[in-house]
């Protein structure tokens, strides 16, 4: 039985290695949108469907993606981020095994990239934006798609039930598939396999401000909050009442830049290791397909610093902003920033041999 599971495993790793070949799709974009919508789930869905017979179970958690309707933002104000035409549509590609000569992409920390990797992405980010809203790797769309998925937009599959990918299991396997389509995009539209999302490196010293390249152009977005601009110290356990609450309000920690660093230091080694024993306390709840399958316990990340860290980021000022964008789940992904923090998870989880206050990080 645990041979079966390993092979398993084993095999959907495969699967996801193969995805390199999408870059070579590029030039039928709308491809990518589609791809995207149903694997996103499947992974879960097979490692849960795997019988002892060593045949799938039906179950499988997919988008129903004729079923794109208006969803909520938050509790008070309807969104509607639907793709301008019927994904069902739309051709699905066969998966093949990437090119073992492809050179190795590594993705950077912010405070440590070159003039030339910022131009490189400069040249990318610029280029997406001019895409036309008809083309899935525009960037209007890509931003869509958390919109999507974290608002409820698509029902599951045989099934009233929306789907929603943040408070469990699935938050960090979407979010990484999201990283790695959105990288391979980039790097199609320059012309570039080597290219690689850099990393905002909120959990060491050195990283814990807004990176100096997400203040200037293109990279720059005005819904953020400006007091929290350099040299702030982001506060990973920031807090802020309900977006939809009529008294929505944060509040500042109001420690010095030290004392803030050594709290944050403290908080990154509680949620990645002395709260999260299990999985998951960790990972997240077990989401499942079908009308009982759905749960809300989300994991020690994703509950802080990633959500403390969107809200940090997000704009308090204007009292009708509520956090927007980087603060709500339907606009997160119009700030430029926003795929440089979920970059931060991989790190992290191999930083933590020893106490923060003992030794640091790597």
């Amino acid at each position: 039985m645990e041979a079966k599971k390993l092979g398993l495993v084993l095999g959907i790793s495969t699967i996801v290695a193969a995805f390199t070949m999408v870059l070579h799709l590029l030039e039928a974009p709308q491809v990518q949108h589609a791809l995207l919508g149903e694997f996103n789930f499947i992974i879960p869905a097979m490692l849960k469907g795997a019988s002892s017979s060593g045949k799938y179970q039906l179950g499988v958690l997919l988008p129903n993606l004729t079923s794109c309707h208006e969803s909520m933002g938050r509790s008070d104000l309807p969104v509607y981020c639907c793709p301008p035409m019927n994904q069902s549509d739309v051709a699905f590609i066969d998966f093949q095994f990437p090119d073992p000569s492809l050179p190795l992409r590594v993705r950077r920390p912010t405070h440590l990239l070159d003039e030339n990797y910022i131009a490189k992405y400069k040249k990318a980010i610029t280029i997406m934006k001019s895409l036309p809203d008809t083309d899935p790797r525009s960037y209007s769309r890509q931003a869509n798609l958390h919109c999507l998925f974290c608002t409820g937009a698509y029902y599951q599959q045989h099934s009233n039930s929306p789907l929603n990918i943040h408070r469990s299991w699935l938050f960090f396997p979407w979010h990484r598939m999201l990283i790695y389509f959105h990288e391979r995009i980039l790097g199609g539209l320059i012309g570039d396999d080597t290219f690689a999302l850099p990393f905002w490196p909120w959990d060491i010293p050195e990283g814990m401000v807004i990176p100096e390249m997400y203040m200037k152009a293109p990279f720059f977005h005005e819904a953020r909050d400006i007091s929290h601009f350099p040299p702030s110290v982001v506060d990973l356990d920031y807090s802020c009442t309900a977006s939809s609450s009529d008294d929505y309000g944060c509040f500042e920690s109001g420690l010095g830049p030290e004392d803030q660093v050594y709290t944050n230091l403290v908080m990154m080694y509680n949620q990645m290791v002395a709260g999260a024993k299990k999985m998951e306390l960790f990972m997240g709840c077990p989401y499942k397909a079908g009308e009982g399958g759905s749960c809300n316990g989300p994991g020690t990340l994703e509950l802080a610093p990633h959500n403390t860290v969107h809200k940090w980021v997000g704009s308090n000022l204007n009292p009708g902003s509520r956090g927007r964008d980087m603060g709500v789940f339907y606009s997160a992904a119009r700030d430029p920033i926003f795929l440089s923090a979920p970059c931060q998870y991989r790190p992290s989880l191999g930083s933590l041999d020893e106490a923060p206050w003992e030794q640091g990080y790597q």
